[in-house]
């Protein structure tokens, strides 16, 4: 093959490689931290790591089309507000006020489909995504905490102490795939 060809190859295979094994690297992560789960005593841990799997295959059903919350419509997108909102404020009361619910039955039937309120939810969802960017990346906490709203990094190393049952450094250290730690 011509050397252009050849570095053409070498990309089109490096993309390949992002695109099919990232997913599955995070899989097995996952799956990891399901095993951890399973094994531990902290109840917020284990609904936490349950909520994340739910993530995961709401993901799953998205890239299919599929929607696993095809009974209320609004969940969807409501959930996908939520995502959208990770970095910035996220309005429960504009948000039912769009989709012409009230807010209490908004909250309900929320609460109903996946055993939190939104508020909760939401927090859940910032608390991964701010223990995934610890994994990516050597962000100090400050920024971490910041970049999901937190209002510093107290609050924000409270909180995902409540939730993971260790401190964020101590999830940085232990939970890095690829690391050889556990």
């Amino acid at each position: 093959q011509e050397p252009e060809q050849e570095a053409f190859v070498d990309l089109v295979t490096l993309q390949d490689h992002e695109r099919v094994f990232r997913p599955v690297v995070s899989s097995l992560c996952l799956l990891d931290r399901i095993k951890q789960a399973a094994l531990s005593d902290n109840r917020t841990l284990v609904k936490a790591v349950g909520h994340e799997f739910i993530s995961f295959l709401y993901g799953l059903g998205m890239r299919r089309g599929e929607s696993p919350v095809a009974e209320h419509p609004v969940l969807g997108l409501c959930l996908e507000r939520m995502i959208a909102a990770l970095h910035d404020h996220f309005s429960l009361t504009a948000f039912a006020g769009e989709t012409g619910l009230s807010t209490a039955h908004l909250i309900r039937i929320f609460k109903h489909r996946f055993g939190l309120t939104p508020g909760q939810y939401f927090h859940v969802l910032r608390l991964e995504a701010a223990g995934r960017m610890l994994l990516d990346d050597e962000r100090p906490l400050a920024e971490v905490a910041a970049a999901f709203g937190f209002t510093d990094q107290f609050h924000f190393s409270n909180s995902f102490r409540k939730h993971r049952g260790c401190s964020p450094s101590q999830f940085r250290l232990a939970h890095r795939c690829g690391s050889g730690a556990a």
